[in-house]
């Protein structure tokens, strides 16, 4: 679960993390007062959307004046913004951050998330603080640090990073404390990831989080009431909103296939293999290794509710679940649609064979494959041929 800035700052607070003193709007009539309490010369206004690559959008202004403030934050109020993280539809603008100017003097970055390769925290700090982290330039200035859960981060790493980093002794006990603070943070509230990026020295000596990013486990949002009342459902899709609902892994993406599949690790292999064939898939869409006939069915159901979606790759390995029950889903969702989309399926596993009979007498129009990449060729090619018929 993903939360706003402003959000994220408010919890850096709480771990005595330093943030800039800034001001939220939500309403036109509380622009003038509350850009008047702005004591810098300069005022940074925010959108708060949940993506990446504000600034590049123009999500981000610097206002010299009360008049830049107010036109910049009227422009933003009630919009939305597009990025390369949004897709075309963007992401509504309920809210504007209003932040104090600060002088830089150096930027880094900063983040904990989880490596599931080592199948442990990983700590990931850089110089090259700023917009552009991820770039192929900067990714030789990446320190990583893997932290054990059941040891802790113990005390030699973060003097490591002070001395990989190469930063002034004076410097070493705020990173010290720092660090420390994020990874009790990160621990404490069953975070996926904590983002500071940029982490900054102003010219003044204070070291600032002038950005923060944070996203927690959906699964262990019963740990955390108060983490669960900062979910923005305006800042999700209604199949999103749906999956949710439905307790499904789903993530909406910019393409026009649609995926059903069991298991995380096939769904990946499921959209590099729609990608090489030339297509691009409409989202991220696991049932989960032990689907039921009501999570395919409310699965399938999720995909013809996104406007965006052409055509339906099933791609499922019938190991736990049986194929058969998938295939009760399936029937079970296409009963209720009224839109017609080429659907392809693939089944491996357990009772495949009665299960390809039930759907075929069901439905004759449906496709069936045998492997993966004939599979991802042939949605695409029955995409292709409906927008020329």
């Amino acid at each position: 679960m993903l939360i706003h800035e402003y959000q994220a700052k408010q919890k850096l607070q709480e771990y005595n993390i330093a943030v800039p003193k800034s001001f939220l709007i939500t309403k036109d009539e509380e622009i003038i007062h509350v850009l008047r309490k702005i004591e810098t010369p300069t005022a940074v206004v925010k959108a708060q959307v949940h993506a990446g690559g504000r600034g590049k959008a123009g999500g981000v202004v610097v206002a010299e004046s009360l008049l830049d403030g107010i036109t910049a934050v009227r422009r933003l109020l009630g919009s939305k913004l597009v990025t390369n993280q949004t897709g075309a539809e963007g992401k509504p603008i309920d809210s504007v951050l209003v932040e104090e100017g600060v002088q830089i003097e150096q930027e880094f970055y900063v983040a904990f998330t989880i490596n599931r390769s080592s199948q442990c925290i990983s700590l990931l700090v850089s110089t090259a603080g700023g917009t552009d982290i991820e770039s192929k330039e900067h990714a030789a200035s990446i320190h990583q640090y893997d932290i054990d859960p059941q040891i802790g981060m113990r005390e030699f790493v973060p003097l490591r990073v002070c001395q990989d980093l190469m930063l002034a002794r004076k410097d070493w006990p705020a990173w010290i404390a720092t660090l420390q603070n994020l990874y009790r943070c990160f621990t404490e509230n069953d975070a996926l990831l904590i983002e500071i990026n940029p982490f900054i020295r102003s010219k003044s000596g204070e070291w600032i989080a002038l950005d923060a990013k944070m996203d927690f486990d959906d699964n262990a949002l019963f740990r955390h009431e108060n983490l669960a009342f900062l979910q923005d459902d305006r800042q999700q899709t209604e199949p999103e909103l749906l999956a949710a609902h439905y307790d499904l892994s789903y993530v909406s993406l910019d393409g026009t296939i649609g995926c059903l599949v069991n298991g995380a690790g096939l769904a990946m292999a499921t959209m590099d293999a729609i990608k090489e064939a030339g297509g691009e898939p409409a989202n991220f869409l696991d049932v989960g290794g032990s689907a039921t006939t009501i999570s395919v069915a409310n699965g399938l159901d999720i995909l013809y509710h996104d406007p965006g979606v052409e055509g339906v790759f099933i791609n499922v390995f019938g190991g736990i679940v049986r194929c058969d029950i998938v295939a009760e889903g399936i029937i079970r969702a296409l009963q209720k649609q009224t839109k017609h989309l080429p659907i392809v399926i693939r089944l491996e596993g357990n009772m495949k064979e009665e299960a390809i009979v039930a759907l075929r007498e069901y439905s004759p129009t449906l496709d069936f494959v045998d492997d993966l990449d004939s599979g991802a060729t042939l949605i695409v090619q029955r995409i292709n041929e409906r927008k020329m018929a």
